[in-house]
């Protein structure tokens, strides 16, 4: 997990996940598991900071946080919308903030959580993945790799299997068939953004569904949904 987070940030949403399903399996925290996280990354990083200092190791980060909307996502559609709706811009530091906050929802949940099986522990990677791309302020092909795998991997039946291909098809005409289109075209844009927001809403719908198999594991939202549905 350590060497994917310096590669891909996503993999760090993992780390989370397995340390609640060891503190679920021996009741306490498993410190050598962190410590082995904490040494990799600073074996990894030490050389570009001795040789290019601090700076040079928060080059990557700082050039990816500072990106613009310069992709669909979610903020991207509904700033579209204010914008037609109401006039409105609603891209600035507040939402910004909120969006990312919500990129690392899932994290607190599954460290509050019983996660006691390895396809639990399957189903809080995926659903964190999920949760992490959905709210993201850009967008990106290649992160049907970070989904693929784990969606597969999850028993979720016949109409789950055919959300995995129809995610699949929709990736592939998003990128690279209207995107290349629609850089020649403008009036290839439309289409662009129908597909793109199909393709949100399978992994929203995707997202939805795992969170409810899911809700059992955490107290709190046990205790919440038994309140709601009241006595039986």
């Amino acid at each position: 997990i350590a060497i994917g987070f310096l590669t891909k940030w996503y993999t760090v949403l993992l780390l989370p996940v397995f340390l609640s399903y060891e503190f679920t399996r021996s009741r306490k925290i498993n410190w050598p598991m962190i410590l082995v996280f904490v040494v990799t990354c600073l074996a990894i990083i030490l050389p570009t900071i001795l040789s290019g200092g601090l700076r040079a190791m928060l080059v990557p980060y700082v050039s990816q946080l500072s990106r613009g909307l310069d992709q669909p996502s979610l903020l991207y559609l509904l700033d579209k919308l204010s914008r037609r709706e109401f006039g409105l811009d609603i891209i600035n530091v507040y939402t910004s903030t909120a969006f990312l906050l919500l990129q690392f929802s899932i994290v607190p949940l599954a460290l509050t959580s019983r996660i006691e099986s390895i396809g639990r522990v399957v189903g809080w990677s995926l659903l964190s993945v999920l949760v992490f791309i959905i709210f993201a302020r850009i967008n990106s092909p290649q992160w049907i790799l970070w989904v693929r795998p784990l969606l597969i991997l999850l028993d979720g039946g016949r109409l789950f299997v055919s959300g995995i291909i129809l995610l699949d098809l929709l990736t592939y005409l998003q990128y690279p068939v209207l995107y290349t289109f629609h850089a020649y075209k403008d009036s290839y844009h439309g289409l662009f953004l129908i597909v793109f927001t199909a393709r949100l809403a399978l992994l929203t719908a995707f997202a939805v569904y795992i969170f409810c198999r899911l809700i059992t594991d955490n107290a709190a939202f046990s205790r919440l949904s038994s309140r709601v549905k009241g006595p039986v």
